[in-house]
Formats: C-alpha cells, structure tokens, sequence
C-alpha cells in the first residue's frame, strides 16, 4: 500500500554536497534565496503525498519513488520546457536541480523513466475515470499555502498594475 516518503534524503558523510565543495560554493548552494532552495521549501517539501495515495492500491502496489519528487519533476519539466530527456538529464547531472527535489547528495538517485511515466499514467487514468485532477489540486493547496504564508491578499491592488492599465487603454 501507499506510504509517505521523507521530505528529504539525508546527508551522507561522504557523498553529500556540501563536503565537496569550497566554502564560496557552499555558501551560493545554501543560500535560502537561491531558485533550488526556494523551490525545494516552497514546492517539493510541502507537497501532500497522501493526495496520491488513491493511485495506489493492492494489486498495483506502491510507488516505488517519492510522489513528492515526481510531482516536482512534472513542475520543473513545465515550467522549464524541458523535453523528457532533458528533464531526466538535469535531475541527474544538475546539482541545483537535484537539491531542488531534496536530493542531497552525489549518490542520490532521480525516480527512473518508467517510475515517471506510471506515475503521469496513473494521474491521466484517475483523471479520466474520476474527473478529479490531482495535479490541479496539489497546485491549488501549495498556493493556497504559499499566498498565506507570505501574506498575500487578492484584494488589494499595486498601483505599477493600475497605471499598467492606464497606459493601455489610451
């Protein structure tokens, strides 16, 4: 049956990166407000595993990979344009890529091609037989999460948007 993964992969004394690296490069892998950490906190740590647990059950068994790093993967592949390819290569090679999915060290392994593409299987299946679209969903919670923790309000407008508007209608 379905079981959460840890948010993360622990440090490995030897592998992990930050015994690697000179302190400059310790210092830009770690900063909070690098895109890899932002992603990383924001995205594929608050990710809700158990909203996927409904594509598995006893006979497909469970994931065998983190639903939290697949979801993530799916991002990156949107939001980069990357083609499959491309996607597996930089989770692989791309150290900031692979921080951002919570890998910490050189050993750690991305979620094999066939891991990935069951797993947008079992999403396109339940989508069609249910309706329901997790990936929206888990998009809808990390927002909702994210406009209140950063205290974003709809109802207030910035003034750079109101003359934006300005300007286009004249």
């Amino acid at each position: 049956m379905f079981r959460k993964s840890q948010p993360s992969i622990h440090p490995d004394l030897f592998s992990n990166f930050d015994f690697h690296f000179k302190e400059r490069k310790q210092n830009q892998l770690n900063d909070e407000k690098a895109w890899h950490n932002v992603f990383y906190r924001h995205i594929t740590s608050k990710v809700n595993e158990s909203v996927f647990s409904v594509l598995y059950n006893a006979l497909k068994g469970r994931p065998n990979a983190s639903t939290r790093q697949l979801f993530s993967m799916l991002v990156l592949k949107e939001g980069y344009g990357w083609s499959d390819a491309q996607l597996f290569e930089e989770c692989r090679f791309n150290i900031l890529t692979m921080r951002a999915l919570g890998m910490m060290n050189l050993n750690d392994e991305v979620p094999t091609e066939s891991t990935y593409y069951l797993f947008k299987h079992s999403l396109y299946d339940y989508q069609r037989q249910t309706g329901q679209d997790l990936v929206s969903d888990t998009f809808a919670s990390l927002t909702q999460g994210q406009a209140q923790h950063f205290g974003v309000v709809g109802d207030r407008i910035r003034m750079s948007d109101v003359v934006r508007k300005k300007w286009t209608l004249d």
